[in-house]
């Protein structure tokens, strides 16, 4: 039997943006490369049982171990294909054309005369763009797709605050001091709220900020949670206040309202992927820099602190 050779080296929101090609590919054997066993977890937790799941995890410690590792996997394979799904040009993927040149199936920003490339909208969301990847390439042979996984869960009056990222993304989310004010006024008006808030124990400092005169029965905090655990909790949040992050992402797989504060990325296209989601956006000329290549932000302004607090408390208050 064929095998099918997917690369996917990205973060939790490209991975997000997966589930649903992920969720149909169609049955057979695969050997997915990818940097993390957080990315493994996802693709197993939504893989089709009658899929055959090999996992190569690439680490920049043992990166020619690894490729060496690669290698001779694929020499037991008879026949293969290679995706690489959401890859830019570079030494990598590049190699990994010229190790296997059997049939190599590109997106959009990797061409060559070496790959099979397969066009997609640039202008639709990531999610549409991977799912039309993956159709045209005969992997998922189904052409409609659900994002959300789910559904009808009983909310209660908390509101989930997903506003804090990696260090490389700090200019996605506004600032700890702006999420403070925010919630001190959401409990000004409403002293039952309550908070749901997840992060890593590496944020602390950063947790303490925003919870700074907020009363421990106005919010339940949450270190170092599986994914799976992160999405049930926001399940159950009448909203989620979040950004084009890894919380938006996981939140975008639920049915709750979300809120999503955007500003240097487009989130019409690399954001939370969901018709239940109302976007804000600073009032600035130089909005979506990530479209001019300022994928680390332009260094100069917090420009998510000039989304006006008040237009989030609106959402809340007012919904409909």
């Amino acid at each position: 039997m064929k095998h099918e050779i997917i690369y996917i080296n990205n973060g939790i929101g490209d991975m997000i943006s997966l589930i649903p090609s992920i969720k149909q590919l169609k049955n057979g054997k695969y050997l997915f490369i990818t940097k993390s066993d957080f990315n493994r977890k996802i693709i197993l937790a939504f893989l089709n049982k009658n899929v055959e799941a090999k996992f190569l995890i690439l680490d920049k410690k043992t990166f020619y171990k690894d490729i060496i590792k690669l290698s001779k996997l694929v020499l037991h394979f008879k026949k293969y294909n290679l995706y690489l799904p959401m890859a830019s040009y570079g030494r990598l993927k590049y190699l990994l054309c010229i190790l296997f040149p059997g049939k190599v199936f590109t997106s959009n920003n990797f061409t060559g005369y070496f790959v099979n490339h397969i066009s997609t909208n640039p202008n639709s969301h990531l999610t549409e763009q991977l799912f039309s990847f993956f159709s045209s390439t005969g992997l998922v042979e189904s052409k409609v797709f659900e994002h959300s996984v789910t559904k009808n869960i009983k909310k209660e009056n908390h509101v989930y605050i997903g506003l804090s990222c990696g260090i490389k993304e700090k200019h996605k989310v506004p600032s700890p001091k702006w999420v403070n004010k925010l919630l001190k006024e959401l409990v000004n008006i409403d002293n039952n709220v309550r908070f749901q808030l997840c992060g890593h124990d590496s944020e602390k400092e950063y947790f303490d900020t925003i919870l700074r005169d907020i009363d421990t029965k106005n919010y339940i905090l949450n270190f170092n949670q599986d994914f799976l655990d992160i999405v049930k909790k926001i399940s159950t949040c009448s909203f989620a206040i979040v950004g084009t992050n890894g919380h938006g992402h996981l939140a975008s797989i639920t049915d709750t309202k979300i809120i999503c504060l955007s500003g240097v990325a487009n989130a019409k296209i690399s954001g939370p992927y969901s018709s239940n989601m109302t976007i804000l956006e600073p009032n600035i000329k130089c909005l979506h820099c990530y479209d001019r290549g300022l994928i680390l932000g332009c260094g100069i302004r917090s420009c998510i602190d000039l989304i006006n607090i008040e237009s989030v408390i609106d959402l809340i208050i007012s919904p409909n």
